[in-house]
Protein backbone atom coordinates (compact mmCIF):
# COMPACT_ATOMS: atom_id res chain seq x y z
CA UNK A 1 0.00 0.00 0.00
CA UNK A 2 1.53 2.92 -0.99
CA UNK A 3 1.38 6.69 1.19
CA UNK A 4 1.23 10.23 -0.82
CA UNK A 5 1.72 13.17 1.29
CA UNK A 6 -0.23 16.08 -0.02
CA UNK A 7 2.22 18.48 -1.86
CA UNK A 8 2.19 21.83 0.28
CA UNK A 9 0.94 24.93 -2.10
CA UNK A 10 4.17 27.01 -3.10
CA UNK A 11 4.01 30.22 -0.80
CA UNK A 12 3.39 33.37 -3.13
CA UNK A 13 6.78 35.37 -4.29
CA UNK A 14 4.41 38.57 -3.73
CA UNK A 15 2.89 40.51 -1.11
CA UNK A 16 -0.60 38.54 0.09
CA UNK A 17 -2.18 41.48 -0.21
CA UNK A 18 -2.52 44.62 -3.12
CA UNK A 19 -2.81 46.65 0.09
CA UNK A 20 0.15 45.75 2.06
CA UNK A 21 2.51 46.05 -1.06
CA UNK A 22 1.24 49.92 -1.00
CA UNK A 23 2.09 50.31 2.44
CA UNK A 24 5.25 49.18 2.19
CA UNK A 25 5.43 51.63 -0.99
CA UNK A 26 4.62 54.82 1.48
CA UNK A 27 7.63 53.52 3.65
CA UNK A 28 10.26 53.32 1.52
CA UNK A 29 9.24 56.56 0.30
CA UNK A 30 9.05 57.73 3.50
CA UNK A 31 12.71 56.21 4.39
CA UNK A 32 14.42 55.68 1.33
CA UNK A 33 16.88 52.12 1.38
CA UNK A 34 14.40 50.71 4.17
CA UNK A 35 14.81 47.13 3.92
CA UNK A 36 11.49 45.24 2.84
CA UNK A 37 10.64 41.68 2.66
CA UNK A 38 11.59 39.96 -0.50
CA UNK A 39 7.93 39.47 -1.68
CA UNK A 40 7.61 43.24 -2.00
CA UNK A 41 11.11 43.73 -3.73
CA UNK A 42 9.46 41.24 -6.29
CA UNK A 43 6.50 43.41 -6.71
CA UNK A 44 8.14 46.64 -6.92
CA UNK A 45 10.84 45.29 -9.44
CA UNK A 46 8.01 44.70 -11.73
CA UNK A 47 5.76 47.64 -11.09
CA UNK A 48 5.93 50.03 -13.91
CA UNK A 49 5.45 53.55 -11.98
CA UNK A 50 7.92 52.68 -9.66
CA UNK A 51 11.02 52.48 -11.96
CA UNK A 52 13.78 53.81 -10.76
CA UNK A 53 12.11 56.36 -8.64
CA UNK A 54 12.68 54.51 -5.60
CA UNK A 55 15.43 52.67 -3.51
CA UNK A 56 14.93 50.00 -1.26
CA UNK A 57 17.45 47.14 0.01
CA UNK A 58 16.10 43.47 0.60
CA UNK A 59 15.95 41.49 3.87
CA UNK A 60 14.15 38.16 4.36
CA UNK A 61 12.54 39.19 8.30
CA UNK A 62 11.70 42.92 8.68
CA UNK A 63 11.64 43.32 12.62
CA UNK A 64 8.19 42.64 13.90
CA UNK A 65 7.90 46.13 15.03
CA UNK A 66 7.96 47.29 11.61
CA UNK A 67 5.07 44.99 10.02
CA UNK A 68 2.10 47.10 8.63
CA UNK A 69 -1.02 46.04 10.48
CA UNK A 70 -4.21 46.03 8.30
CA UNK A 71 -7.55 45.94 9.12
CA UNK A 72 -9.43 45.66 5.69
CA UNK A 73 -13.29 45.80 7.79
CA UNK A 74 -12.83 48.71 9.14
CA UNK A 75 -10.51 50.25 7.57
CA UNK A 76 -7.68 50.65 9.16
CA UNK A 77 -3.78 50.82 8.83
CA UNK A 78 -0.66 51.08 11.10
CA UNK A 79 3.02 50.97 10.89
CA UNK A 80 4.15 51.62 14.61
CA UNK A 81 2.39 54.40 16.24
CA UNK A 82 1.47 55.48 12.48
CA UNK A 83 -1.95 55.10 11.71
CA UNK A 84 -4.89 55.95 8.92
CA UNK A 85 -7.79 53.89 7.44
CA UNK A 86 -5.82 53.44 3.99
CA UNK A 87 -1.90 54.54 3.29
CA UNK A 88 -1.75 55.69 0.28
CA UNK A 89 1.89 55.99 -1.52
CA UNK A 90 3.07 59.78 -2.22
CA UNK A 91 3.82 58.39 -6.33
CA UNK A 92 0.46 57.37 -7.09
CA UNK A 93 -1.61 60.43 -5.76
CA UNK A 94 0.66 62.94 -7.36
CA UNK A 95 0.95 60.62 -10.89
CA UNK A 96 -2.57 60.17 -10.47
CA UNK A 97 -3.55 63.98 -10.21
CA UNK A 98 -0.60 64.98 -12.76
CA UNK A 99 -2.42 62.69 -15.03
CA UNK A 100 -5.89 64.39 -15.21
CA UNK A 101 -7.58 65.02 -18.76
CA UNK A 102 -9.18 68.37 -19.75
CA UNK A 103 -12.20 66.55 -21.19
CA UNK A 104 -13.48 63.43 -19.46
CA UNK A 105 -14.86 61.03 -22.66
CA UNK A 106 -16.91 58.85 -20.62
CA UNK A 107 -20.07 59.75 -18.70
CA UNK A 108 -19.52 56.49 -16.30
CA UNK A 109 -17.36 53.93 -15.61
CA UNK A 110 -17.14 50.58 -13.95
CA UNK A 111 -13.93 48.69 -14.61
CA UNK A 112 -12.92 45.50 -12.57
CA UNK A 113 -14.07 42.12 -11.95
CA UNK A 114 -17.88 42.04 -13.31
CA UNK A 115 -18.93 39.37 -10.94
CA UNK A 116 -23.11 37.83 -11.33
CA UNK A 117 -23.67 39.94 -8.03
CA UNK A 118 -22.50 43.11 -9.15
CA UNK A 119 -23.78 42.80 -12.95
CA UNK A 120 -27.52 42.16 -11.04
CA UNK A 121 -26.96 44.68 -8.68
CA UNK A 122 -25.95 47.56 -11.46
CA UNK A 123 -28.84 46.26 -13.86
CA UNK A 124 -31.58 46.42 -10.49
CA UNK A 125 -30.69 50.19 -10.94
CA UNK A 126 -30.89 50.64 -15.16
CA UNK A 127 -27.07 51.10 -14.98
CA UNK A 128 -26.15 48.78 -17.70
CA UNK A 129 -28.88 50.60 -20.31
CA UNK A 130 -28.15 52.81 -23.36
CA UNK A 131 -24.80 52.54 -23.19
CA UNK A 132 -24.47 55.34 -19.88
CA UNK A 133 -21.95 53.11 -18.39
CA UNK A 134 -18.57 52.08 -19.58
CA UNK A 135 -17.68 48.28 -18.27
CA UNK A 136 -13.93 47.82 -18.57
CA UNK A 137 -13.82 43.95 -17.26
CA UNK A 138 -10.70 42.81 -15.66
CA UNK A 139 -9.11 40.65 -13.73
CA UNK A 140 -5.35 42.04 -14.13
CA UNK A 141 -6.01 43.63 -10.85
CA UNK A 142 -6.44 40.57 -8.31
CA UNK A 143 -3.14 38.97 -9.88
CA UNK A 144 0.52 39.53 -9.19
CA UNK A 145 2.70 41.21 -10.93
CA UNK A 146 0.11 43.02 -13.43
CA UNK A 147 -1.42 44.38 -9.63
CA UNK A 148 1.31 45.80 -8.65
CA UNK A 149 -0.07 48.68 -11.51
CA UNK A 150 -2.85 48.30 -13.67
CA UNK A 151 -2.13 50.77 -16.20
CA UNK A 152 -5.93 49.90 -17.71
CA UNK A 153 -7.87 50.12 -14.63
CA UNK A 154 -6.41 53.74 -13.29
CA UNK A 155 -6.46 54.97 -17.32
CA UNK A 156 -10.66 54.12 -17.52
CA UNK A 157 -11.41 56.02 -13.94
CA UNK A 158 -9.13 58.95 -15.56
CA UNK A 159 -11.25 58.96 -18.49
CA UNK A 160 -14.38 59.14 -16.83
CA UNK A 161 -16.88 61.95 -15.11
CA UNK A 162 -18.08 59.22 -12.68
CA UNK A 163 -17.18 55.84 -11.60
CA UNK A 164 -19.56 53.12 -9.82
CA UNK A 165 -18.33 52.09 -6.79
CA UNK A 166 -19.98 48.45 -5.36
CA UNK A 167 -19.23 47.52 -2.56
CA UNK A 168 -16.42 44.68 -2.36
CA UNK A 169 -15.64 41.94 0.49
CA UNK A 170 -16.95 44.94 2.79
CA UNK A 171 -19.28 47.77 2.49
CA UNK A 172 -16.57 50.37 1.29
CA UNK A 173 -14.16 49.33 -1.48
CA UNK A 174 -10.77 50.90 -2.55
CA UNK A 175 -12.13 51.93 -5.89
CA UNK A 176 -13.91 54.70 -3.58
CA UNK A 177 -10.80 55.90 -2.98
CA UNK A 178 -9.08 55.64 -6.24
CA UNK A 179 -11.99 57.14 -8.44
CA UNK A 180 -11.57 60.32 -6.56
CA UNK A 181 -7.90 60.24 -6.89
CA UNK A 182 -8.61 59.95 -10.43
CA UNK A 183 -11.12 63.06 -10.62
CA UNK A 184 -14.10 60.83 -11.11
CA UNK A 185 -16.68 61.25 -8.74
CA UNK A 186 -17.86 57.80 -7.06
CA UNK A 187 -21.42 56.81 -7.47
CA UNK A 188 -21.80 54.40 -4.07
CA UNK A 189 -24.65 51.74 -3.70
CA UNK A 190 -24.32 52.18 0.26
CA UNK A 191 -23.50 54.08 3.30
CA UNK A 192 -20.04 53.88 5.01
CA UNK A 193 -18.27 56.37 7.43
CA UNK A 194 -14.90 56.60 5.12
CA UNK A 195 -17.11 58.36 2.23
CA UNK A 196 -18.18 61.06 4.74
CA UNK A 197 -18.12 64.86 3.44
CA UNK A 198 -17.25 63.47 -0.17
CA UNK A 199 -19.46 64.62 -2.73
CA UNK A 200 -21.28 61.25 -4.07
CA UNK A 201 -23.92 60.27 -6.10
CA UNK A 202 -26.38 57.47 -5.76
CA UNK A 203 -27.40 55.26 -8.44
CA UNK A 204 -30.59 57.42 -9.42
CA UNK A 205 -28.94 59.95 -10.06
CA UNK A 206 -26.23 59.00 -12.36
CA UNK A 207 -28.36 59.29 -15.74
CA UNK A 208 -28.98 63.24 -14.68
CA UNK A 209 -25.31 63.73 -13.12
CA UNK A 210 -23.12 67.11 -14.17
CA UNK A 211 -19.68 66.55 -13.58
CA UNK A 212 -18.43 69.56 -11.78
CA UNK A 213 -14.29 69.88 -11.83
CA UNK A 214 -14.53 71.66 -8.70
CA UNK A 215 -16.31 69.39 -7.02
CA UNK A 216 -13.90 66.57 -8.43
CA UNK A 217 -10.99 68.28 -6.81
CA UNK A 218 -12.40 69.19 -3.39
CA UNK A 219 -12.83 64.87 -3.38
CA UNK A 220 -9.67 64.49 -4.16
CA UNK A 221 -8.17 66.71 -1.73
CA UNK A 222 -10.27 64.87 1.33
CA UNK A 223 -9.05 61.99 -0.42
CA UNK A 224 -5.22 63.34 -0.39
CA UNK A 225 -5.71 64.59 2.98
CA UNK A 226 -7.71 61.01 4.99
CA UNK A 227 -5.59 58.47 2.71
CA UNK A 228 -2.48 60.12 1.09
CA UNK A 229 1.06 59.28 3.17
CA UNK A 230 2.27 61.67 5.08
CA UNK A 231 6.39 61.28 5.03
CA UNK A 232 7.50 62.85 7.76
CA UNK A 233 5.10 61.06 10.53
CA UNK A 234 5.64 57.68 8.87
CA UNK A 235 9.17 58.28 8.77
CA UNK A 236 8.72 59.28 12.43
CA UNK A 237 7.33 56.50 13.33
CA UNK A 238 9.28 53.71 11.41
CA UNK A 239 12.47 55.34 13.02
CA UNK A 240 11.05 55.17 16.44
CA UNK A 241 9.57 51.52 15.33
CA UNK A 242 13.02 50.51 14.42
CA UNK A 243 14.69 51.67 17.35
CA UNK A 244 18.57 52.93 18.27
Amino acid sequence: MRLFRKRRAEASPYPPTLQLYRVWQAMIEARPGLAVPGSVANALRGDPLVGDRLRWSTTAAPPRSLEPRIDHATPRTRVGAYQQPIIAPRLIVDHLRERWPVEREAHAVFCGLLTPQREELFASHGLLANGRVRVVASTRGREWPGKAWDAEYFDALLGARFALCPPGDHAWSYRFIESTLCGAIPVVFCDHPIQSSFAVLAPHELAAGRYDADVAEKNRALAEERFGADPQRLGAAIDAALGP
